[in-house]
């Protein structure tokens, strides 16, 4: 419990009724808290503030303990057994004392009901306090607000993946058929279609990154139509609108699907992390990291030092240029669905992975999500994925970190419709402008979280 140090004072006398026949009963009840009240309330906390009654009625000691609870609810006596009790709300201080308790873990934007009751040493308990209420704070940085993008859409159902321009507003597609390309502009014309004479071969699991300086995207990866994993990686060139080999040298990825990737964008490499492999002999899941420079048109895998996150295919991931970290959260395996947080330190020679325990309970074991970093409030965003049960992750998750690398989960409250998720959709962030483009195969529409 966190004191002020402020005191009240005031002449009291105690007050003990004593039974008949020696020893003592202690019939009174400590005094009824008439002044709880909210001090402050942030995104997933409130500071509630209130005076220390005595053991008996406002006389005598500092009672034995709290008993502090909330509700989404307003508290009624016949409730108060069904609300939320706070565990660990400190040592009591003596009467007339101004008690200050700082409650945490709560949703943000959500209206709580606060009451308290006090109880001394031979278990006497007060009345049930006034009850005072509150509505907690959006997110450090919003929660956004869901858009549907313009119409005309792309066909429904279809498997789409691409890269974000974002000096030039334009997302690019690579889907079926696998002769036709998409354009999407919200600024200008909405979407626009586009056919190529050479295509890669058809191919799902893919990734796809915009590469700023040479402006070009790259595709890598993938399974195709016939069920052949491939490492294979082309250039597509959006003012010719051809595509064409890389011939990428140095130590490059075998192949896979189901990796992630993220780009540093100060140097334009990017990392990618994980994905599976399925031939003859089974399943295979990667736990290794390679990044590719397009400067260089080069491979590298980085050979990381343990301890290794385990192997698994889906998982979300981002890259942190304040910090020089590669995160990966999230993810499975033919046996388990993650929920953990790595990050890999690039700063170190290996450079070595790391654990990272957040300080609250964030969303269950999910995979299939993609990361957004917002660089503005020092955050990564969650969209999309599916929990173990195959049940939605929910319409956004945001992860907080700090300097140190201490991360806190807070679930986001976007305004709009959300929309239908599935482990096949499809998001890339826009920093420049702070939204999210989120690509719904459930329902074939294409959306934006701008926050």
């Amino acid at each position: 419990m966190i004191r002020t140090g402020k005191k009240i004072y005031f002449l009291f006398f105690a007050l003990v009724v004593f039974g008949c026949g020696g020893g003592g009963t202690d019939i009174i009840s400590p005094g009824r808290i008439l002044d709880l009240s909210v001090e402050e309330v942030g995104p997933d906390y409130v500071v509630l503030t209130w005076t220390a009654p005595g053991d008996n009625g406002y006389f005598g000691g500092p009672v034995a303990r709290y008993d502090l609870r909330y509700s989404r609810e307003p508290i009624v006596k016949e409730t108060w057994e069904t609300c939320e009790q706070v565990l660990n709300e400190g040592e009591p201080s003596r009467p007339g004392t101004e008690e200050r308790y700082i409650l945490r873990g709560l949703d943000i934007k959500t209206r709580y009901y606060f009451a308290i009751r006090s109880y001394d040493d031979v278990n006497n308990r007060s009345e049930i306090s006034n009850v005072t209420q509150t509505v907690t704070l959006d997110a450090f940085g919003g929660s956004g607000t869901w858009l549907q993008a313009a119409n005309p859409e792309p066909p429904a159902g279809s498997y789409m993946k691409g890269g974000v321009n974002e000096e030039l507003q334009q997302i690019f597609f690579y889907a079926p058929p696998w002769t036709l390309l998409y354009n999407y502009s919200p600024s200008s014309s909405g979407w626009q279609q586009f056919s190529t004479s050479l295509t890669p071969p058809q191919r799902i699991g893919y990734v796809v990154m915009y590469l700023r300086a040479q402006n070009k995207y790259i595709l890598f990866g993938g399974v195709t139509g016939d069920g052949t994993y491939v490492n294979s990686s082309y250039y597509f060139d959006p003012v010719t609108a051809q595509w064409a080999p890389t011939g990428a040298g140095g130590s490059i990825p075998p192949a896979r699907a189901g990796t992630c990737a993220a780009m540093d964008e100060n140097s334009g490499i990017f990392y990618i992390f994980g994905g599976e492999l399925s031939d003859y002999s089974g399943v295979r899941y990667y736990n290794d990291v390679y990044s590719f420079d397009p400067s260089t048109n080069t491979w590298t895998y980085v050979n990381a030092s343990p301890p290794y996150p385990p192997a698994r295919v889906s998982a979300a991931c981002a890259y942190i240029p304040s910090l020089n970290v590669f995160l990966i959260v999230g993810g499975r395996d033919n046996v388990a669905t993650y929920g953990d947080i790595w990050v890999l330190d690039l700063n170190t020679s290996p450079p070595g992975w790391i654990q990272i325990y957040p300080d609250n309970a964030g969303p269950p074991p999910f995979y299939g999500a993609f990361a957004f970093h917002d660089v503005s409030f020092s955050r990564i965003v969650l969209t999309g994925g599916v929990t173990e049960s195959g049940n939605a992750l929910g319409s956004a998750w945001a992860m907080e970190y700090t300097s140190d690398l201490r991360i806190r989960w807070v679930r986001l409250k976007p305004e709009g419709t959300s929309p239908a998720v599935s482990v096949y959709d499809w998001a890339r962030g826009d920093s420049s402008l702070r939204r999210i483009f989120y690509y719904s195969m459930g329902d074939g529409l294409l959306y934006q979280l701008v926050f």
